[in-house]
């Protein structure tokens, strides 16, 4: 699947711009704003770009300030506020904040952002440091006009849902519909989970991975407590154990819900483990952490909001 995207050529021509890439291993940036699934997906088209060196995972945000505006109006702060610009790019403005590992001075060869609040960034990046160009790529929906990013990709139920409504508009030249999510192919070593899971949870587990509320899914915190008695039922009736992840999605309100449920027929944690993705130091932390539960429990449940998450759990299958 991954063979579609035009990126991987030695050089990639976008318009009446032509840029050039070191073939073998150009440095390539993973801007996300954390999210497990935005991260995994901007990942595994970094990994694939990269060639023999790895992608640098950056995590940066925008400020709650710039959150206030739309979009399109974030997007001509950060162009003029770029073009006045003359650090170095680890001198982040004001509207950007890294979480884990800063930006260095060597501008990448490719950046690939995913994640609605990895935009400003992205565009920041983009548009810093004129004397040298780097190819944009925004994986998923952006929001804005994809004549901003070099090239966008999104998977095509995404691309039906979102740019229906944009009519003629919904063919975009730079623009590449896949047939389902970017999915990381690449063979990978996975570490035991003994300083993770307890000592009990070594013959077998299953995991539970909790999203939240959106626009398609719209479920609450009643809901939160059906998914802690459903998980009940596994304990007691497959005499299961159960891992619990809680994603960047996952509102404080049903964490508190499904904990307090949860502890009712559970208060030792031993049939039930809870992970909390957001305590976690780093994004890269966060990643290997979540693949691994993936990989080694024997049945993954999702809620229905996670759409990627689903596809991702498939492909480890």
């Amino acid at each position: 699947m991954l063979k579609q995207i035009r990126l991987l050529g030695r050089v990639a021509r976008v318009g009446p711009r032509c840029y050039s890439t070191q073939a073998s291993s150009p440095n390539v940036w993973v801007v996300t704003d954390g999210g497990i699934e935005s991260s995994l997906q901007a990942v595994a088209l970094g990994k694939q770009l990269s060639g023999s060196s790895k992608p640098k995972i950056k995590t940066v945000v925008a400020s709650k300030k710039l959150q206030m505006f739309p979009a399109i109006v974030q997007k001509y702060l950060i162009d003029y506020s770029a073009s006045k610009h003359n650090g170095t790019l680890s001198d982040l403005p004001w509207y950007l904040t890294a979480k884990d590992e800063s930006f260095d001075d060597a501008k990448p060869d490719y950046v690939i952002a995913s994640g609605q609040d990895a935009v400003p960034a992205c565009l920041y990046l983009t548009n810093a440091d004129q004397s040298k160009k780097c190819f944009s790529v925004y994986v998923g929906y952006p929001n804005i006009p994809f004549i901003n990013f070099d090239q966008v990709v999104l998977p095509k139920y995404e691309a039906n849902a979102k740019m229906a409504a944009l009519g003629p508009l919904a063919r975009q030249k730079n623009g590449i519909i896949t047939p389902a999510p970017l999915l990381d192919t690449t063979a990978t070593a996975y570490k035991q989970l003994d300083q993770m899971i307890p000592s009990s949870f070594s013959q077998g587990f299953s995991t539970v991975v909790v999203g939240g509320h959106s626009p398609n899914c719209r479920w609450y915190s009643e809901d939160a407590v059906n998914l802690a008695d459903n998980i009940k039922r596994m304990v007691k009736n497959l005499n299961d154990k159960v891992v619990v992840v809680y994603t960047d999605r996952t509102p404080p309100l049903v964490k508190d819900k499904m904990n307090k449920r949860i502890a009712e027929f559970d208060n030792t944690q031993a049939s039930v483990m809870t992970w909390d993705s957001t305590l976690e130091s780093s994004t890269a932390s966060k990643l290997a952490s979540y693949e691994n539960i993936i990989h080694y429990s024997r049945r993954v449940v999702l809620t229905a909001d996670l759409d990627y998450a689903c596809a991702h759990a498939i492909s480890k299958g």
